[in-house]
C-alpha cells in the first residue's frame, strides 16, 4: 500500500475575496445612481431623485466584492463627500455624453478625490446615456483622448439600457486584484 502525503499533492488553495471600495464621483444627473441601480437591481428609472449626501450598496461577485458609494455631486455635500475619499482602492469619475458641463467638470472631481486621499486609487472614467447618442455633445473620442492622457481606462454605458455596465465592472474588479 502506498501513502501519499498531502504536502506533496498541488492542492489549489482558495484565493482570497478581494473586498474593495469604489467610489462613483461626478456632476449631479449624470446618472452615478442609476448605473449603480441597474448593475445591483436591474433597475432603471427615468425618475431617480437626485441622492442626497451619499449612498452605499454592495456588490458580490465571484472573486469579490465592490462597495459602492454614490456620492452626490451637489456642491452642498462637499464637506460630506471629502470625508469618503480616503482608503479609496477606486474612482469612476461619471459623465453625462449629452451634456458638456459633465464632462468638462471631470478635472475638478480628479482634483477633489486626489486632494482627500484617493491619490493611489484606480480611475476609470464612464460616459453614461450611450442609449441616446443622438443627442451627444461629448465625442467618444474626445472622452477616450481625455481618459488615456492620463492613463485611465474609458468606459461607454447605458444606464438606462444596461448595456456595458456588467463588463465595466467587472473590468474595474480585475484591476484591483
Amino acid at each position: 500500500m502506498v501513502e501519499r502525503s498531502s504536502r506533496s499533492l498541488n492542492i489549489p488553495q482558495p484565493r482570497e475575496r478581494l473586498q474593495a471600495k469604489l467610489i462613483l464621483v461626478g456632476e449631479c444627473g449624470s446618472g452615478k445612481t442609476s448605473i449603480v441601480r441597474q448593475w445591483t437591481c436591474a433597475e432603471f428609472s427615468n425618475k431617480t431623485e437626485s441622492t442626497i449626501g451619499i449612498d452605499y450598496t454592495f456588490k458580490d461577485m465571484k472573486t469579490s466584492v465592490l462597495n459602492l458609494w454614490d456620492m452626490s455631486g451637489h456642491p452642498d455635500f462637499f464637506e460630506v463627500r471629502n470625508e469618503f475619499y480616503k482608503d479609496a482602492n477606486a474612482i469612476l469619475l461619471v459623465f453625462d455624453i449629452t451634456v458638456r458641463k459633465s464632462f468638462d467638470s471631470l478635472d475638478m472631481w480628479l482634483r477633489e478625490a486626489n486632494r482627500f486621499g484617493a491619490t493611489n486609487a484606480y480611475v476609470g472614467v464612464c460616459g453614461n446615456k450611450a442609449d441616446i447618442g443622438n443627442k451627444r455633445v461629448v465625442q467618444k473620442a474626445e472622452a477616450e483622448t481625455w481618459a488615456s492622457s492620463r492613463r485611465f481606462d474609458y468606459f461607454e454605458v447605458s444606464a438606462a439600457s444596461g448595456v456595458a455596465i456588467n463588463d465595466m465592472f467587472e473590468t474595474i474588479s480585475s484591476k484591483l486584484r
